[in-house]
């Protein structure tokens, strides 16, 4: 399933650093992220789309006390994070883009 997340933050840079520092929390919990970003003028309104395997995996993220406040710690304001579910057959990666053909 994907999910659309949108939050505040300190500053987006910030943010990919605790994520990159922690991909094994987000993978614990069945998550990969595949787009994560901010508007071109706001480094502080991001959004994220992120593929969990279920709908437990999603669950046990918003769950995770410790994950939360490594977020908030990173500048994240959680308590401005929202969660959008997104359709089950979204067109991801299209037309795929071959690099050295």
């Amino acid at each position: 399933m994907y999910v659309k997340l949108t939050q505040k933050c300190d500053s987006f840079a910030k943010w990919m650093e605790m994520a990159l520092e922690n991909g094994h929390r987000l993978q614990k919990h069945g998550g990969t992220i595949i787009f994560a970003g901010t508007e071109k003028d706001d480094d502080t309104s991001m959004f994220a789309i992120i593929h969990y395997q279920s709908m437990e995996g999603l669950k046990s993220f918003k769950e995770d006390q410790e994950f939360t406040d490594i977020r908030a710690a990173a500048g994240a304001h959680v308590e401005t994070t929202e969660a959008t579910i997104l359709n089950e057959n979204p067109l991801v990666n299209f037309p795929e883009i071959n690099k050295n053909p």
